[in-house]
């Protein structure tokens, strides 16, 4: 069997269906807020002449988070699941 034959399957289970609309939510929140955001901000008039640096900071910022957000799940959580975890 192929994986495409097994990812659908997955995907066709109703505990996946059930994930799908906050799968698809999150990938829109995330897509506008590191694609359409930030170069959004250079046409915002109303920040005076520095508009154009706001795009770099909203990258770094925003970048900066996304990399706090890795390390809180993968190092720290880890931590407690594997001492709370009854499976």
């Amino acid at each position: 069997m192929t994986s495409f034959v097994k990812l659908m399957k997955l995907i066709s289970t109703p505990s996946m269906m059930l994930l799908l609309p906050y799968f698809c939510y999150i990938g829109f929140q995330f897509a506008f807020r590191t694609g359409v955001y930030g170069p959004s901000l250079t046409f915002a008039s109303s920040f005076g002449e520095e508009d154009g640096s706001l795009t770099g900071l909203h990258g770094i910022a925003a970048h900066g988070g996304i990399l706090v957000q890795f390390l809180h799940v993968s190092v720290i959580e880890k931590q407690f699941i594997s001492s709370t975890c009854i499976f």
